[in-house]
């Protein structure tokens, strides 16, 4: 699979994110959010979409998540706090096609979530904000912390429903 291909699936995973060459925080230790665990599907803007993209968040460990996008892309996902916002960042790490730790791409998304209703909205970092040619952690820190309190700086919401078995 191609980067730009990644790149889009993963921006249509949670809306028109941006996906980055670096981590933003590297370093994780916060524990994972248990009401986040559990199968997800898309709620679609329109009547239109009849093939809903399917989101698994499994727990990995106290700290870190596994998530399963649509049965085809592979992350870690782990909570994250930057100047006082919480957020989960996602980093690619497969495909159904194969392993994508080691290559030298973009591979990392910045989302803020929140649950209401068995609801899960995902909203991720606005490129135009945080620009995704960005090459170092430092820099994304530096360009999110310019923005932190910037109502537009997570974009418009994704939304799934929980699948109850």
């Amino acid at each position: 699979m191609k980067a730009p291909l990644i790149a889009i699936i993963a921006a249509g995973l949670l809306g028109s994110g941006c996906i980055y060459k670096e981590a933003l925080v590297e370093i994780n230790t916060h524990p994972i959010n248990p009401s986040l665990l559990g199968l997800w599907e898309e709620i679609p803007e329109n009547e239109e979409s009849t093939d809903p993209d399917q989101l698994l968040v499994l727990k990995y460990s106290d700290t870190e998540y596994m998530v399963l996008f649509d049965d085809e892309l592979y992350f870690r996902g782990y909570p994250i706090e930057l100047g006082g916002s919480k957020c989960i960042q996602l980093q690619l790490i497969g495909s159904n096609k194969g392993d994508l730790a080691n290559k030298k791409m973009k591979r990392f998304l910045v989302a803020r979530t929140a649950i209401e209703n068995d609801h899960l909205e995902i909203r991720m970092l606005d490129q135009d904000l945080v620009d995704d040619d960005l090459e170092s952690t430092r820099d994304l820190a530096r360009a999110f912390l310019k923005h932190k309190d910037n109502p537009k700086l997570f974009d418009k919401p994704g939304r799934f429903k929980r699948i109850k078995e």
